[in-house]
């Protein structure tokens, strides 16, 4: 069960299951209004658009979730210590510009 939930919350198999269906639905559009013709072709039309639009905005959703994650690979261990460096060097400078601080407070 967890297998299943991992693949469905994966990016790449949304991205590839959103782009087959609104191929899939835009390949309909003519055998819809084809088949529904006596009926309301345009609503027809007008509801497989609707899911045309829907599965499309989901793939560029999906497709803009995964250039997010390639841009945001961040190693936060490195940026934290990174922080802590820049700190301790303002507390430097401070010490040196006003002597020790009376209060002792430091820079996080």
């Amino acid at each position: 069960m967890n297998r299943i939930k991992e693949k469905l919350l994966d990016p790449k198999f949304a991205q590839k299951v959103h782009i087959i269906m609104a191929i899939f639905f835009f390949l309909n559009i003519p055998l819809a209004v084809t088949i529904l013709a006596n009926s309301v072709p345009y609503l027809v039309g007008l509801s497989v658009w609707a899911l045309i639009a829907a599965h499309w905005a989901a793939f560029q959703g999906v497709h803009s979730e995964l250039k997010a994650q390639e841009d945001n690979d961040v190693d936060f261990d490195q940026l934290g210590a990174e922080v802590k460096d820049i700190s301790n060097k303002v507390n430097i400078i401070l010490d040196r510009l006003d002597g020790p601080n009376p209060s002792n407070e430091k820079c996080l």
